[in-house]
């Protein structure tokens, strides 16, 4: 039994009620419906992600507090960097079904650890490209802002299919360029039309913003390199971040990773830990 699935088991025992919950339509390429076993299985997934980062989150809310600082300080799976104003581009295929809720779930806590002076937005593109907020702009990681970015990213679902597609991809650039961010974080988990390369070049010459960029899950040669090569031509960072990853954070910060009334012993995650620090390119 895998770690994820014995850390649900635990979940299960304690009859959370959120489990009971259906999550929105889950769908393939062409529109295809999901089975009602995997469907299952995905609502598990789902809990799993959600008490994770929950438990994370509340475990970080009593640590001991540490030296306040002002550095505009920016956090995405291994990604550590100073930014004022960052863009997310995230992928939601179809593709990424098994483990999209930890992405979700992992925009939103970096968010949720930006100050109230950074601004932000999330540019979700599959088929297509859509902005989370107003389109041109970003705002402020207030506590508004960032229940609004929780209650809308929650409408996105893994569906269609688009490796190789260009224009959703140069779309959802297109946004992220117009709001003149000093960061860009790209997550994309396949293949991906390398003209993307030669736009990027061209738009960011004198934008001159910090690309970093995420492999997702997926372990595959070529597409790495073209990421490498897009955090390496924008003075940014490339990482890649795996399924094995998520099962030790479940293990570490699910209900049942956990004796019952104590508390995780570090509030260090896999995802995010220095051994495992995101390529400089």
């Amino acid at each position: 039994m895998r770690i994820w699935q014995q850390v649900l088991a635990g979940i299960l025992v304690t009859g959370c009620g959120f489990l009971m919950a259906a999550p929105p339509p889950v769908r393939v390429g062409g529109g295809n419906t999901i089975s009602a076993e995997y469907r299952a299985e995905l609502i598990k997934r789902r809990a799993l992600a959600e008490a994770t980062y929950r438990n994370w989150a509340a475990a970080t809310a009593k640590a001991p507090p540490t030296t306040a600082s002002t550095r505009p300080v920016l956090r995405f799976f291994r990604i550590n960097t100073e930014s004022r104003r960052v863009v997310y581009v995230i992928k939601h295929s179809g593709s990424m079904m098994d483990n999209f809720d930890f992405l979700r779930e992992e925009v939103k806590w970096s968010v949720r650890r930006l100050s109230p002076s950074q601004e932000f937005n999330v540019v979700m593109w599959e088929e297509t490209a859509d902005v989370i907020f107003d389109k041109d702009r970003l705002v402020k990681a207030t506590q508004d802002n960032i229940q609004t970015l929780a209650k809308r990213i929650a409408e996105f679902v893994p569906q269609g299919q688009n490796d190789d597609i260009y224009d959703p991809l140069k779309q959802a650039f297109d946004e992220a360029f117009k709001m003149k961010p000093d960061t860009i974080i790209f997550v994309a988990d396949g293949h991906f039309d390398p003209k993307l390369a030669e736009f990027v070049a061209q738009t960011n010459k004198k934008l001159k913003i910090s690309i970093h960029t995420v492999a997702f899950v997926n372990k595959e040669p070529s597409y790495e390199e073209r990421l490498r090569d897009l955090a390496k031509d924008n003075g940014g960072h490339y990482t890649f971040v795996s399924e094995e990853d998520f099962d030790a954070l479940a293990a570490q910060f699910a209900p049942s990773a956990t004796a019952p009334g104590s508390q995780p012993a570090t509030t260090t995650a896999p995802s995010s830990a220095p051994a495992a620090s995101a390529e400089k390119e």
